[in-house]
């Protein structure tokens, strides 16, 4: 079903943050209020190290510009900032840190078993609704996290408007959570069933993404017209103003230490595909096409080991400029349409996963681990940090290592083989 797009819905808060500082500046005395440098200068640090790994997308820059404007604005006044901190609440549903995986398996649950109660003939197995004339797979696309997410951003601009009790805010997030996950249940059930009934010939069943949204808006526009609502009384809040240079000279560290931070590309990526043993050589083939992003150089090579043969690939990067990601996007390794994740297992350094083929039953195990400068780990998130001491040590290069071993049976003599060679590659 639909590819994932990550919520971009900054803007609102931005307007909201720029006309009430714009109305705080109004209100000032000639005190000098830099109590607060410390937190500019913390801030500033955590963008600089952000900034350095390339993790910041275009809604954390303008969380973070519209963070120092405020403070600027405000010169830090703790009662000012304490009166305007719930509204910075809004940018935490901007941030990338929203997950959808526990929502697709979610989804798949509720939409099987909605769909055993009817008469369809239809095979349901994980996340795959298998039809005499198709197969439908609920993927990360479809996990209804968008509908998540803007429902509890709707609720919190509620709880903000009106001014609600923790009670009544707590209820009222509840039913946004419900209405959302309701929402792409209802879609996907939906989508089934136009798909069953015209034999996957519908258009709804390749192209949905505006069908959610309408539904979306059917379903939750009700729900905000009938929310209660409750008058709130304004009053200026009184600010301690002046401008300083200190304070300009905290807000610009971040971006001047970035800038002097010196950068020397590698002349050559000094990662080779050179095992630590020696195996002797084979004609091992992939059993799957790995989907990498744009790299510089893919090795490829067969070897044999425990009369198991293994295919061992080696994908290189390396960061050309100081913008340049050190650590790519990594999206899907392989196509969820042809192939089902049956079990997943870390070993060492290392991740090892077992496969298998929707539509043949076979099953191939998959071993992968990621290299930051000199340092590995198996986790794609502490790749991303490990970018911090690689620039720091002007390590500017990447790894991608990956071993496939395809099985003959249970894969048990071919699981004991790659964990024994997954120790000394």
């Amino acid at each position: 079903m639909g590819p994932s797009t990550e919520p971009r819905f900054c803007l609102p808060g931005i307007g909201c943050l720029f006309y009430l500082a714009t109305a705080i500046n109004r209100y000032h005395s000639r005190k000098i209020a830099v109590d607060y440098l410390g937190v500019i200068i913390t801030w500033q640090f955590a963008w600089l190290v952000l900034s350095a790994i390339r993790q910041l997308t275009i809604t954390c820059l303008l969380c973070k510009l519209n963070f120092d404007f405020l403070l600027l604005t405000s010169s830090l006044n703790f009662s000012a900032v304490k009166k305007i901190a719930p509204i910075l609440g809004i940018f935490l549903f901007a941030l990338p840190f929203w997950s959808g995986q526990f929502l697709v398996e979610l989804s798949s649950l509720v939409v099987g078993f909605i769909l055993q109660l009817s008469d369809l003939t239809l095979h349901i197995q994980d996340n795959q609704i298998l039809t005499p004339w198709g197969t439908i797979i609920i993927a990360d696309g479809c996990s209804g996290l968008r509908y998540f997410i803007i429902s509890l951003l709707l609720a919190y601009l509620l709880c903000l408007l009106n001014g609600y009790s923790i009670k009544t805010g707590a209820l009222v997030f509840l039913l946004a959570m419900i209405l959302g996950l309701m929402t792409n249940w209802v879609r996907i059930t939906l989508i089934v069933l136009i798909g069953y009934h015209t034999e996957m010939t519908h258009s709804l069943v390749r192209d949905h993404e505006l069908f959610g949204w309408i539904l979306f808006a059917i379903i939750m526009f009700p729900a905000l017209y009938f929310a209660p609502q409750y008058k709130t009384n304004l009053s200026p809040i009184a600010i301690h103003h002046r401008f300083s240079s200190w304070v300009l000279l905290a807000w610009l560290s971040g971006p001047i230490i970035y800038f002097l931070i010196p950068f020397q590309a590698a002349d050559k990526n000094p990662i080779q595909l050179r095992l630590q043993n020696d195996y002797a050589d084979s004609w091992a083939k992939p059993g799957l096409i790995l989907q990498y992003p744009p790299a510089d150089k893919i090795l490829n090579k067969g070897i044999r080991h425990k009369d198991v043969d293994i295919n061992v690939e080696l994908m290189l990067l390396s960061a050309k400029q100081k913008e340049d990601k050190l650590v790519p996007y990594m999206g899907a390794l392989y196509d969820d349409y042809q192939w089902r994740l049956v079990s997943s297992e870390s070993h060492l350094n290392s991740k090892i996963e077992t496969l298998e083929n929707r539509q043949t039953q076979d099953r191939l195990l998959l071993a992968y681990r990621y290299q930051v400068g000199s340092r590995i780990t198996a986790s794609y998130s502490k790749a991303k940090l490990l970018q911090i001491p690689a620039k720091l040590t002007n390590q500017h290069y990447f790894g991608f290592w990956s071993a496939q071993v395809i099985c003959e049976s249970d894969c048990a003599h071919e699981s004991s083989a790659m964990k024994d060679f997954t120790q000394h590659w």
